[in-house]
């Protein structure tokens, strides 16, 4: 988890916690336990509403009468809202493929139980850190192949293209029947809102397989030349 946010959780908990909640709250100055609450919520979406409430967007807590899961659940889930959002804001080719995708809880939730249980390769793919055999060419030569390598069509070898049409790969024969749309799924296997999470689990195990042959055959070029 990120430092800072890691540190101002456990600033709100120990204030939480601390049997002078709503005293302390009436000095919210810099540099004050309260404050540095204040600062902490705000910098992740939170206006203070009064007292010890606070609101977001898509929530309102009471730091005095909700239950700490409740009140860790909804800030935890506003940051990853802010997190997704700087995220599709960014110039990167994987964020642009994101524009459209609303952020859903659940789909956040099992992404992140996906993640933790997937391979090197698996994690790569859905931090969209997966790339085809086009972007490499194109970063060595002036222009990258209009045919792919790994089956012969007159196609260019990206992703998608590997990924979900591609018949020469190694692991060709492990690709699920059923193609995703296009987005978070499609592009780094993150789990469809209603699916199983094995179901999402042997998805991207197959993806990072496609990875892996595209690192393997990387290595293997390079080596040739050198």
């Amino acid at each position: 988890m990120h430092v800072g946010f890691a540190s101002g959780m456990h600033c709100l908990r120990a204030w939480r916690k601390c049997g002078m909640t709503r005293a302390l709250a009436q000095d919210r100055r810099a540099g004050t336990w309260f404050g540095n609450v204040v600062t902490f919520l705000q910098e992740h979406g939170w206006q203070h509403e009064a007292g010890v409430v606070f609101r977001s967007p898509n929530h309102r807590i009471d730091c005095m009468t909700d239950e700490p899961g409740h009140v860790d659940h909804a800030v935890r889930t506003q940051w990853r809202r802010m997190l997704h959002a700087r995220f599709c804001a960014a110039e990167r080719r994987d964020a642009r493929a994101l524009t459209h995708w609303q952020f859903n809880e659940a789909q956040t939730k099992k992404a992140i139980q996906l993640y933790q249980g997937a391979t090197a390769e698996g994690k790569a793919v859905m931090l969209g850190a997966a790339h085809s055999t086009a972007f490499y060419d194109k970063r060595r030569f002036p222009r990258a192949s209009a045919t792919c390598r790994w089956c012969r069509t007159d196609v260019v070898p990206c992703w998608d293209h590997l990924v979900w049409q591609c018949l020469g790969l190694s692991c060709a024969d492990l690709r699920p029947d059923d193609v995703p749309r296009p987005g978070v799924t499609r592009r780094l296997g993150w789990p469809e809102p209603h699916e199983t999470l094995q179901t999402a689990s042997a998805r991207l195990r197959f993806m990072g397989c496609v990875r892996e042959c595209v690192r393997e055959q990387l290595g293997h070029d390079d080596r040739g030349v050198g």
